[in-house]
């Protein structure tokens, strides 16, 4: 915000007035030294002349800007503003300001400007101030201006080098050609002054006309109204399209400020779109942190649900237990089954000091905990309950018949050998061996024919052994056992279903655990 204003001020104010306000504070009559000693518009060289002094003419200062002394209007010196801002009384000798920043220019009887539009800002006045006229001047354009008495705060200046202070003796200078005039110090009657000096060198300005004056004046009265409202209710595109569409003569000095304000608009919209980018990405990250924020405390809700959530030793519907009713010696068990299946999942029990009448539980599914215990023998584990909850009163169980479970191995008891009662041993006889195939003979080559020998006599062929007789087998004295010596039981598969048997008939479906102990 500071930069924007900042530069809209630096755009509306001619670089003349700022410097005309700065200086080191000085207040005394100087006396000027020197012949035709130029009084300027600026404390430069190239800013325009505005009077002329002669050696031992008094000057007001009122400051210093380096080597330049800030002075009061001498009687050379006035002002010019707009005759079409001013309403002239009915002598004509004084009038008011009939708009809001007003500029009042600095001129002299001297000065040889040509567009009044270039001349140096003295102040800005606003509506209802008063003014002294001393006459009425035009430019080179034809436009009417008032001439007038300077106002408050309107100030010239002079090279520190041709004025003495107060007790300072006047020391001879070398005089500057830019600073003192080479006309001579007799001043031109009326009527040849101006016009008595050789023409200007300057090229001729371009003509502004008293419509042009009013369009930059009224749009440098928007660009302030504009910049003094809140930045998130201007409308800096609409104020740059009129600017650039300002119909303004090329080159005057009017549009070489328009042009300066028209870049002005420009860098504060950039800025504004900055400053929203800004503004979105903060919004942006601002919802990303939120979202977090909501994921975070949606896991540490899900995280003190689980905390929460009971760790039981083991859970079932509770029934009596028909083997293990209790006694002087056994504690009394009871039964946790499976709510869908009617599996037995557990054995429980409640011994020691705080023993629970597990009882009162029967036909609820409960959870509980306590020190658990595996049992080889039931192949199921006993837990010595604490602590009971209560999860579903009143349940009823699906009958044994209709409730399957997968069985674990099945142990198969071990069948003793069968033993003949004959007195004598029974002999079994050897099978009969198989004889051995023949192999086949290769064939040979034929020989290639020879002469028949003689044939000579065959041998008598001998005669083949008989075979032996077969053994008959012994006779059983006691026919009437057939049975073999032993009996081989087949063993069923290791898996199948099968229905759930009854608590006397359970078998282990789980392997040992060790003891454990659930708080």
């Amino acid at each position: 915000m500071r930069q924007i204003q900042a530069m809209a001020a630096a755009v509306l104010l001619i670089a003349s007035c700022a410097i005309a306000q700065s200086g080191t504070d000085l207040k005394y009559t100087g006396t000027v030294k020197g012949a035709n000693v130029l009084v300027r518009s600026g404390p430069n060289t190239s800013a325009y002349e505005c009077d002329k002094l002669s050696a031992l003419t008094k000057v007001q200062v009122v400051g210093k800007l380096q080597d330049w002394l800030k002075i009061m209007p001498t009687d050379g010196c006035f002002s010019v503003v707009a005759k079409s801002f001013v309403v002239a009384d009915a002598d004509g000798k004084a009038g008011t300001i009939k708009g809001d920043n007003v500029n009042i220019r600095a001129y002299g009887e001297k000065a040889n400007v040509a567009d009044f539009n270039a001349l140096s800002l003295h102040v800005q006045l606003s509506k209802g101030a008063k003014v002294s006229i001393l006459g009425t001047i035009s430019d080179s354009r034809g436009a009417a201006w008032y001439k007038i008495v300077p106002p408050k705060d309107s100030y010239y200046w002079i090279s520190d080098k041709y004025v003495t202070r107060p007790g300072e003796a006047a020391v001879p200078v070398v005089e500057d050609p830019r600073e003192v005039a080479t006309r001579p110090a007799v001043r031109p009657p009326d009527g040849e002054g101006p016009s008595a000096r050789p023409p200007a060198t300057q090229p001729a300005l371009p003509a502004v006309t008293t419509e042009h004056l009013a369009l930059y004046n009224a749009l440098e009265k928007e660009l302030i109204a504009e910049f003094q409202k809140p930045a998130e209710q201007r409308n800096l595109a609409a104020l740059l399209a009129k600017f650039k569409a300002a119909d303004l003569p090329a080159g005057s000095r009017i549009r070489s400020q328009i042009n300066e304000m028209t870049a002005a608009i420009e860098k504060a919209i950039e800025m504004d779109r900055q400053r929203q980018q800004v503004s979105d990405n903060l919004s942006k990250t601002t919802d990303k942190q939120d979202d977090l924020a909501r994921q975070l405390a949606e896991l540490q809700n899900k995280r003190v649900e689980i905390e929460r959530t009971p760790k039981y030793a083991a859970r079932g519907v509770l029934s009596a237990s028909e083997i293990y009713s209790g006694g002087p010696l056994a504690a009394r068990r009871f039964i946790l089954r499976d709510i869908k299946t009617n599996r037995v999942n557990a054995y429980i029990q409640s011994t020691g000091a705080g023993a629970i009448d597990l009882s009162t539980y029967i036909g609820s599914e409960v959870g509980v905990y306590g020190k658990v215990s595996f049992v080889k023998e039931l192949g199921l584990e006993v837990v010595d309950v604490q602590k009971v909850d209560v999860l579903t009163a009143d349940v009823k169980l699906p009958p044994l018949s209709q409730a399957t479970v997968v069985a674990g191995p099945k142990i198969v008891p071990k069948v003793a050998p069968t033993i003949p009662t004959q007195t004598q041993p029974v002999f079994i006889p050897d099978p009969e061996p198989k004889p051995e195939p023949k192999p086949e003979p290769k064939p040979e080559p034929k020989p290639e024919p020879k002469p028949e020998p003689k044939p000579e006599p065959k041998p008598e062929p001998k005669p083949e052994p008989k075979p032996d007789p077969e053994p008959k087998p012994l006779v059983n004295p006691n026919p009437a056992t057939t049975e073999p010596a032993f009996v081989v039981p087949h063993p069923p598969p290791a898996t199948q279903k099968v229905p759930l048997l009854p608590e006397g008939e359970m078998e282990p479906l789980n392997t040992p655990k060790g003891e454990r102990e659930f708080d």
